[in-house]
């Protein structure tokens, strides 16, 4: 995103992030297609996408800077112990907790 101000420069926003995850998933050949969005959520952005073998799955890419979503630190445990943290990272941390949920399922 390109703001003009005294400092003329980019912001690195999720829908850029979102891009970058989606295009090394694609790069890596993790899937073949990306759908159109499946679902959203105060926690997430949900997309429809196709692997290499031509199966449909589901992506799920974790935003934790929802204006209502705020109390994030006092209701994630991952967060509890630290004073500070960016948002882009809480999402991160956020990601991997439920990978290792969904594979324990």
């Amino acid at each position: 995103m390109h703001k003009n101000t005294k400092c003329d420069g980019y912001a690195f926003n999720y829908p850029g992030y979102d891009f970058l995850a989606l295009r090394i998933f694609m790069k890596r050949d993790h899937i073949t297609k990306i759908g159109s969005k499946f679902g959203v959520g105060k926690e997430s952005d949900i997309y429809l996408c196709e692997i290499p073998e031509g199966e449909n799955i589901i992506i799920k890419l974790e935003r934790l800077e929802r204006a209502s979503f705020r109390a994030v630190k006092d209701k994630r445990d991952y967060l509890k112990h630290r004073t500070s943290f960016v948002w882009f990272y809480a999402s991160r941390l956020a990601a991997k907790n439920e990978y290792a949920f969904m594979k324990a399922l």
